[in-house]
């Protein structure tokens, strides 16, 4: 599988930045990145607006239509469905045709959860059966809510697992059961590619609020990224850097484990604003340096946790176990950072992990091809096999 090569270090460390109340258990992990990450400094000039596309999506198109199977189909947000169907002449799981079913909670759980054996168990179910497979269980347990657990449960078994369970734990016979292993599980599945892009930062808190959807008590919850691009200024002889977007602070410190400096990050405590971050002066900066640097203040918010990459490695760390916002800090080639500020229970996700950490330990789904701020990824639709060809299908949006 493309995705990094890892040494992993485990230490306790006091961090300077919890030295008023933590000193807080780090799992320090050194990798190197053997997939450029996605995400440049032009990666905010991709589009946010529905429907809408560039150079760089078309080119991710054109590549697919000239270096995948016929049969492939491919999964996304719904947005650009239509787009992957005019383009790459392929399928595709989801479009806009389509969103008066489940799939939008199935696409939004693939990329939500942590489970890559289910998410990977999701794609294959939607590339190859579309919504057959809650239809046929839906009859049999005249229930969509238990249908939607059995379906969480199965997706990430193989069929002999899966099996067992339909008829031991939920009770279908062996006929009914095999109705609807034929749709999770199938002996010939076609090619599944998932296209990640830009924009799907953005709309995290809809695809989230889908993926996450209880249907016991009908409710669900926004998770979101807020991503920003940042210079690097000199405040008192220490590299500063400011998101104006999402308020992440960066200030630079010495590092016992490089023998250098490394750069610390927290994030502005909204609440705290009396003025917009973009009108922050120099007292301002200097003010919520020295408390990123000192403690001293009550502006800054520390994260659960802090992913750096930096020089082509990825380190993360816990920092603060009681908060529920993390922070990703990516330092560029010219110095600049982009920084993402994101819901810590995404920190896990499968979209993080493919997108942000360029496939760190990824084992379902293998890289296949990048262009500016978009990646696509191969799906394992069963575990350590590539996805079997299979007869492709008249419509372009899967049954």
């Amino acid at each position: 599988m493309a995705g990094l090569s890892v040494g992993i270090l485990l230490k306790y460390v006091d961090l300077k930045i919890e030295q008023k109340s933590y000193v807080t258990f780090i799992a320090v992990i050194l990798v190197l990145l053997a997939v450029i990450s996605p995400l440049y400094a032009d990666h905010l000039t991709s589009s946010q607006s529905v429907g809408s596309t560039n150079d760089d999506m078309y080119n991710t198109l054109t590549w697919i239509k000239a270096n995948t199977p016929e049969n492939s189909v491919l999964a996304s947000w719904w947005d650009f469905g239509h787009l992957f169907t005019a383009v790459a002449h392929r399928q595709v799981v989801f479009d806009g045709g389509s969103q008066n079913n489940m799939r939008a909670y199935w696409i939004g759980r693939s990329l939500a959860t942590s489970n890559e054996d289910l998410s990977a168990g999701i794609l294959r179910m939607l590339a190859n059966s579309g919504e057959d497979a809650s239809n046929v269980l839906d009859s049999y347990t005249g229930n969509t809510t238990k249908t939607v657990t059995i379906l969480n449960e199965i997706l990430p078994m193989d069929r002999t697992q899966a099996n067992t369970a339909l008829t031991g734990t939920y009770g279908l016979d062996q006929q009914q059961a095999n109705s609807v292993l034929d749709k999770t599980h199938p002996a010939d599945t076609k090619p599944v590619y998932l296209i990640l892009s830009s924009d799907m930062l953005s709309k995290a808190a809809w695809w989230s609020y889908f993926g996450t959807w209880n249907f016991e008590n009908e409710s669900s919850t926004h998770y979101s990224y807020y991503a920003s691009q940042s210079s690097v200024e000199n405040i008192d002889g220490k590299d500063f850097t400011l998101g104006t977007d999402n308020g992440v602070v960066g200030v630079s410190a010495a590092s016992n484990e490089t023998n250098g400096t490394t750069m610390n990050f927290a994030y502005l405590d909204q609440s705290k604003l009396n003025k917009t971050i973009d009108m922050f002066t120099s007292e301002d900066k200097k003010r919520l340096a020295n408390e990123l640097s000192e403690g001293t203040g009550n502006e800054l918010l520390k994260p659960h946790k802090l992913i750096m990459v930096d020089n082509n490695q990825l380190s993360e760390r816990i920092v603060n176990n009681n908060s529920d916002m993390s922070i990703m800090a990516f330092h560029q080639s010219d110095g600049s950072y982009f920084t993402v500020l994101f819901d810590s229970f995404l920190e896990d996700s499968v979209f993080t992990k493919l997108y942000l950490e360029s496939g760190y330990n990824a084992t379902r789904f293998n890289f296949s091809h990048s262009e500016p701020g978009i990646s696509v990824w191969n799906v394992y639709e069963y575990p350590n096999s590539l996805a079997t060809n299979a007869t492709p299908v008249s419509n372009n949006t899967t049954s």
